[in-house]
């Protein structure tokens, strides 16, 4: 089970992202062991997250890129949402600074347009994302392990067990 917690809410996994524009960053790791693997940057997170952990059919995860992300190990993804994020420059510059400041392991970006590269000479525009996203994120999905759910589910099938034998009596 993948658990997201957004406000008040649980949400059960990928299906219950957002498809809206924003910038993400996969994890790798847990607790104290914790990294940024990647940074991207979608105008529909629900479907690239779902490309990247669930079909495995974006660039990062098929191995066509200059680098990759193995989606076994990504452990948590966390997004941030901007008004900016509309505009595909502003995407682009947004990385940009998300680069400099999460410092990921992998980064497969092109070159960025002119648009985006203008954006990124306004300091105002850069402070406005750092600040961004030295903020908690907007949302964040937890993803367990292999390991994590074959407990879970263990620990379910003796508790159906348990129910099984009182219903016989």
């Amino acid at each position: 089970m993948v658990e997201m917690k957004m406000s008040s809410q649980v949400l059960l996994g990928i299906a219950d992202l957002p498809n809206c524009p924003a910038l993400y960053a996969l994890y790798g790791g847990t607790g104290r062991h914790a990294y940024v693997a990647y940074v991207g940057i979608t105008d529909k997170l629900k479907r690239r997250a779902a490309q990247h952990l669930l079909t495995r059919d974006s660039s990062a995860a098929t191995g066509t890129s200059a680098t990759g992300i193995n989606p076994d190990y990504v452990t948590e993804i966390r997004w941030w949402e901007h008004r900016r994020f509309a505009k595909p420059a502003a995407r682009e510059a947004a990385e940009v600074v998300a680069f400099k400041l999460l410092d990921p392991a992998l980064r497969s970006r092109k070159p960025i347009g002119k648009a985006s590269q203008e954006l990124l000479k306004s300091s105002r525009f850069r402070k406005e994302m750092e600040m961004l996203f030295e903020k908690t994120p907007t949302g964040h999905l937890r993803i367990p392990s292999l390991e994590q759910v074959a407990r879970r589910l263990s620990a379910f099938e003796d508790r159906l067990a348990q129910i099984e034998e009182r219903l016989k009596t």
